[in-house]
């Protein structure tokens, strides 16, 4: 049986608040209002200088611990957008190997039937 027994995050300590990020991103000032009181997303977390694969290693690194990484079977992804990254860069492949997960297989999952890749790992 496949199972999930840890899941890590990492959150960077730097953040901004919507409205600062209004103008770069277009938002009008009722976007702002729902942003930041509806849905209470006042600030965003940011990490100017890390790419997507440094915010993965950490938090993956937040979940092993101290893990025997040999005995690691699967690295996943639950991403929440359809596309993270050009399939040509390999995004996860080079966080496992950062992680040293030498017998582990990566998956990404995104929210659209995120449970079909389970189901394909049992």
């Amino acid at each position: 049986m496949v199972y999930l027994e840890r899941v890590g995050t990492f959150l960077p300590q730097d953040s901004v608040s919507v409205r600062e990020l209004s103008t770069p991103l277009g938002l009008t000032e009722g976007q702002v209002l729902l942003f930041s009181r509806i849905l209470g997303l006042n600030r965003i977390a940011v990490a100017p200088d890390l790419d997507l694969a440094d915010l993965l290693t950490a938090a993956g690194e937040d979940a092993l611990g101290e893990t025997d990484r040999d005995e690691v079977r699967y690295l996943l992804h639950a991403h929440t957008m359809q596309h993270t990254g050009p399939p040509s860069r390999h995004l996860l492949e080079n966080v496992r190997l950062k992680l040293g997960l030498r017998n582990a297989s990566v998956v990404g999952l995104s929210h659209l039937n995120c449970v079909m890749g389970l189901y394909a790992l049992q």
